[in-house]
């Protein structure tokens, strides 16, 4: 029986040279459309993380005010002035005056931590540039004493925990609402609605869009150079805004004739002064959403009795 006759010309098992360069482009191809899709996606994935945990502190907020006459979270108002009894001073939880030199941002969200509304990594957002701001893995539950000897202040949160955002150890990525002055009164001592901002991804210095591309905050949502951000408000929606004036976002504007107007309202800038008798600076005490960063506070020493009179500096990066 006669083999198969072999062929003259046998094709080689590899790709030849053109062969693979077609395949090649045909994969550059399809990477140049797929790329920019996977790019998105993941764009889109850290938003909605993003919404997501802004929310849950938001929620938290919401969670305390439920239970505290719907006053949202005050230190103050948990570890207070001293009283006189017997001719000695006593600091009793729930008794006393507020004390409004303890209501800045750092205070306040170690109150929260402690109470377990939500926990330390919740501040930090994971799309975080600034490398100051950091989450705070430690912080100790244990510290918690309302019964310390007497003359001596309760303890109700970890002050490790810190909102210093311009001083090296920051565990907050969230601007917030100062505790003071008259948005206070509208947003915090009681429930805000739906146009009021409560907290969100930090602004910039005098919410100034020709602050952006110097800012931490560029490029955490939006393109090169571009700020975009999640914005949650006081009847808990989240709002996704492209610029520092969200959609839903007014402040209402009272004339001397006692006439209201609402405007829109951009959230990173003080645009509004406190009305009436106050004694720290009243273009930072006004009645308009403004969200930023607080470390520390001073309640106006003119104004013993009114812990929303309080002296700040806002932060940005």
């Amino acid at each position: 029986m006669c083999s198969p006759r072999p062929s003259s010309n046998p094709r080689p098992n590899a790709f030849t040279i053109v062969e693979l360069m077609v395949v090649i482009t045909i994969i550059g191809i399809l990477m140049a459309f797929l790329l920019p899709a996977l790019g998105g996606a993941r764009s889109a994935a850290r938003l909605l993380e993003e919404q997501k945990q802004a929310k849950s502190i938001g929620e938290g907020f919401a969670a305390y005010a439920a239970s505290h006459d719907f006053q949202k979270p005050l230190p103050g108002l948990v570890q207070r002035k001293p009283e006189m009894i017997g001719g000695t001073e006593r600091y009793i939880e729930g008794r006393g005056q507020e004390n409004g030199s303890l209501n800045d941002h750092g205070n306040m969200l170690s109150l929260c931590i402690m109470e377990r509304l939500f926990d330390p990594v919740t501040t930090f957002s994971n799309v975080e540039t600034n490398p100051n701001i950091y989450a705070f893995t430690e912080y100790d539950h244990n510290v918690y004493d309302p019964y310390p000897s007497p003359g001596t202040p309760g303890i109700f949160w970890d002050t490790g925990y810190s909102n210093n955002l311009n001083g090296g150890d920051c565990h907050n990525s969230y601007a917030l609402l100062p505790l003071g002055g008259e948005r206070r009164q509208l947003a915090w001592d009681r429930q805000a609605g739906s146009s009021f901002a409560i907290l969100g991804t930090r602004g910039v210095t005098d919410g100034d869009e020709q602050n952006i591309k110097n800012s931490n905050t560029a490029d955490f949502f939006g393109r090169n150079g571009q700020w975009r951000g999640v914005i949650i408000f006081g009847d808990g929606h989240a709002e996704v805004s492209e610029n520092f004036w969200p959609v839903a976002a007014q402040y209402e504007e009272v004339d001397s004739s006692g006439a209201s107007t609402f405007l829109p309202d951009n959230i990173y800038s003080a645009q509004t002064s406190a009305q009436g008798s106050w004694n720290s600076d009243p273009s930072l005490l006004g009645r308009d959403a403004y969200l930023t960063h607080v470390d520390e506070v001073e309640q106006n020493s003119d104004s013993p009795f009114n812990p929303r009179d309080i002296t700040y500096t806002p932060m940005f990066d």
